[in-house]
């Protein structure tokens, strides 16, 4: 690609937003001059100019209808009502800007159809990057819609990004007639942070201290419902710390997971920055995906976790509790870089308590591993692959 010109990269979940999309759009977004990149997504303020963040400026459209961040899909269909205002600015912005491709992240249809269509109008080159699936993961007029979306986005794009070898597998044996367009571009981190002390001293007295973080819902109650439950019958040797945008309320209300009942600690929501200055504060993390739920099975087989690379970063080791069938336990198993617990039985979840809190030798072993699995990710390096391949499609 011309470095003369621009690449408007639009995702629906930028910052302030703490969700996973939006971390991953940031975590890309530092990796690239603000000469080579517009980004640009949803805001539920009328008015809301650009802003810096961490050193990278957003531009916000108003497309994000709620009451005090919940409640989103009871304004679905007044969403749509601004969805001619949407492609307006949209277009508005890529002609001030001059720019040729349009990167687009989905979980959203809405920014994906209004992306797909600003670049027939301007005739710009569409680049699809996908965290979820699409088609299989909705059902009903809902599902039809999706079918007629996906497959314009991927009939007129040269290159279709996956977030995940999971996802790249299966959409080769789902889609084999774009199979040539599809390439994985995983969740990248831009440094690695820095560790003084790296292994645990050894600490032979409970209560160990164990952490989560991230947000909780369908895609990983059912798997952290068990494990919570679990670790309330030994308070006094295990306590669990989960620093999460998720509120005590919803955790009770929505997915039946009284914290106090199980003597959990909320201790709120960090921003993604701040993150890896928690981990020393602790002797091990935990993290959970679901082996059921609302969402389809390939749903669960495909998604990997944000989580999981600030977790593998920690220092500390890490204990994944994950459905055998995931791409994520393929991960794990790859660089055996966390104690993995596929089953559902408690015997094997305090096997794998016990090996991350008292046993060195696999402590160090986990922690070793970790640090190989993280070369992965590195932003730095994927980066400097995107855009080769960007450069391969743009003309």
């Amino acid at each position: 690609m011309n470095k003369t010109q621009k690449l408007l990269y639009i995702s629906w979940a930028i910052p302030p937003s703490s969700g996973g999309s939006a971390f991953i759009t940031h975590q890309l977004a530092k990796l690239v001059d603000s000469s080579q990149m517009v980004i640009a997504g949803g805001s539920d303020k009328l008015f809301q100019s650009a802003r810096e963040f961490d050193g990278v400026t957003y531009h916000y459209f108003f497309t994000e209808l709620n009451w005090r961040g919940h409640g989103a899909r009871f304004f679905s269909v007044f969403r749509w009502l601004l969805f001619p205002i949407f492609l307006i600015n949209l277009s508005r912005l890529a002609s001030k800007e001059k720019l040729k491709v349009i990167l687009v992240t989905f979980p959203d249809g809405y920014y994906l159809l209004a992306s797909w269509m600003i670049s027939r109008m301007l005739k710009l080159n569409l680049i699809p990057y996908f965290h979820n699936t699409y088609v299989e993961n909705r059902n009903g007029l809902s599902k039809w819609f999706a079918q007629k979306i996906q497959h314009f986005v991927f009939k007129d794009s040269k290159l279709i990004l996956l977030i995940s070898e999971g996802m790249s597998g299966y959409y080769h044996m789902k889609y084999p007639m774009f199979a040539k367009k599809f390439h994985v571009l995983p969740h990248t981190f831009d440094r690695y942070p820095v560790r003084t002390n790296v292994l645990l001293t050894g600490k032979q007295v409970p209560p160990y201290k164990l952490v989560m973080i991230g947000t909780f819902n369908q895609s990983n109650m059912e798997a952290t419902r068990r494990l919570f439950k679990l670790i309330s019958q030994y308070r006094s040797k295990y306590v669990v710390d989960i620093y999460t945008s998720t509120s005590n309320q919803i955790l009770k209300f929505k997915y039946d997971l009284d914290l106090d009942e199980l003597g959990i600690r909320h201790m709120g929501f960090v921003d993604q920055n701040q993150v890896n200055d928690l981990f020393p504060n602790y002797d091990g993390c935990l993290l959970t995906h679901g082996f059921t739920g609302e969402y389809t099975e390939i749903e669960y087989q495909t998604i990997f976790p944000t989580r999981t690379i600030p977790l593998l970063l920690s220092g500390k080791p890490l204990l994944v509790h994950s459905p055998e069938t995931s791409f994520l336990n393929a991960f794990i198993k790859k660089y055996d870089c966390a104690e993995l617990v596929q089953d559902k039985t408690d015997q094997a979840l305090l096997i794998a308590l016990e090996k991350i809190t008292t046993d060195q030798f696999r402590i160090q072993q986990i922690l070793e591993n970790a640090k190989k699995a993280c070369d992965y990710f590195y932003g730095p390096h994927r980066i400097t692959l995107l855009f080769e391949q960007i450069n391969a499609v743009v003309q």
